[in-house]
């Protein structure tokens, strides 16, 4: 898919800016979206277990940040549930033991997150 721009995205946790992979005519509209991110859970470089054990979505200068809760699946894949969306990663390395169900943050650069809309 081809990336249009970045557009704000605005959920019930919090706000980011992100890139928009659908035409520029449908940036502005209220969405249900798929969110890809293209980068992976490094524990303790862009992954860290939350402070807070909630759902959370803010921007830190270049970087986008998701808190949610992780589960680990087979093939070094895990998901991040920030409320109701599930947003798929590769585990690059080893996460601690008890990562699976807990709270986590991470943090990954603006334009490694992507959005594109799609029809329930």
């Amino acid at each position: 898919m081809e990336q249009s721009g970045k557009v704000r995205v605005h959920s019930p946790v919090g706000t980011a800016v992100v890139l928009w992979r659908d035409g520029p005519e449908s940036a502005d509209h209220r969405h249900h979206v798929e969110w890809t991110v293209d980068e992976d859970i490094l524990w303790g470089r862009n992954t860290q277990a939350a402070a807070l054990a909630e759902p959370g979505l803010w921007q830190e200068r270049d970087h986008v940040v998701l808190r949610g809760r992780l589960a680990l699946h087979d093939d070094d894949v895990a998901t991040l549930e920030v409320c109701g969306a599930h947003v798929m990663f590769d585990v690059a390395a080893p996460l601690p033991e008890g990562s699976d169900g807990a709270w986590v943050e991470i943090r990954v650069e603006t334009d490694s997150v992507a959005l594109c809309s799609f029809e329930i």
